[in-house]
């Protein structure tokens, strides 16, 4: 059976643009969130000429879609020994352009290597029970089981008294289970709830603006994870003026460092 997330993110191309569709199952607040964007951005990388895998990916969401159709305009500006370079557009008729990305592929050598940070102390995913949400949430939380090990999801109707910290450290895995790949990773970047609710301990008007994944293995390297839980982190360091950055880690289950990720996100409270 095709999975949920290859069903949301199918693309049809003709030439240098790929034509896709809106899906319920990964909608948002007023749209779809943003990991489907980013994820249906990551297949049209994909489903093009390219060489390597992904070793980076920006995606500015410069306005919400629509449900309905939409267009992925691609480009490849420069092609050099071992990497790719590619800009996209994302838009919506009328509407015009709801995304802008850029994109890096590479081949991936033999080198030096050296990873100096650790994977956080999570525990096992089979310690923890899913996070249950309530049926009115967003429908994109039901495509992935979230287990939290470190950090709160409590959210009410107004901000809490005091702020809580901004780190949280969750296993998560797509719901059906699927296992990861670029598509999936780059749609997991932003799957976690954006820092300002957990601080505040309420959800308020929010977005992200900007997000930035970079990429630390290969599609093989990346393949022997499976299915199975990887082990997210987030965090952040300011909220200032209506906007806050938030920091993610993605990690195998065997302490791999998968993916890495910066957003802003505007919030109004």
């Amino acid at each position: 059976m095709v999975h949920i997330l290859d069903e949301a993110t199918v693309l049809t191309r003709s030439g240098d643009v790929f034509s896709g569709r809106t899906h319920p199952y990964y909608w948002n607040f007023t749209g779809p969130f943003g990991g489907f964007t980013g994820g249906a951005l990551m297949r049209a990388v994909l489903e093009r000429e390219h060489i390597g895998d992904p070793v980076a990916m920006t995606v500015n969401y410069c306005s919400p879609l629509v449900e309905g159709d939409f267009e992925i305009a691609i480009k490849s500006p420069r092609t050099n020994k071992s990497s790719q370079h590619f800009s996209l557009e994302l838009s919506q008729g009328d509407a015009g352009i709801a995304a802008t990305a850029t994109a890096v592929t590479a081949i991936r050598r033999e080198s030096w290597d050296h990873a100096p940070k650790q994977s956080p102390d999570g525990g096992q995913p089979e310690d923890f029970k899913d996070v249950v949400f309530p049926k009115a949430a967003m429908a994109w939380l039901s495509r992935y089981r979230f287990r939290l090990a470190d950090g709160e999801l409590n959210f009410g109707r107004t901000p809490r008294a005091e702020n809580a910290s901004a780190r949280s450290v969750m296993w998560m895995a797509d719901n059906p289970a699927r296992p990861v790949d670029f598509i999936s990773l780059m749609a997991m970047s932003d799957a976690f709830l954006a820092r300002i609710a957990q601080v505040r301990g309420a959800m308020v008007k929010l977005g992200t603006v900007s997000m930035t994944t970079y990429f630390h293995v290969s599609a093989e390297e990346l393949a022997a994870n499976g299915d199975a839980f990887v082990l997210g982190m987030a965090d952040a360091t300011v909220f200032h003026r209506g906007f806050h950055d938030q920091i993610s880690e993605i990690w195998s289950r065997a302490g791999v460092l998968l993916a890495t990720s910066h957003q802003i996100v505007y919030y109004r409270d």
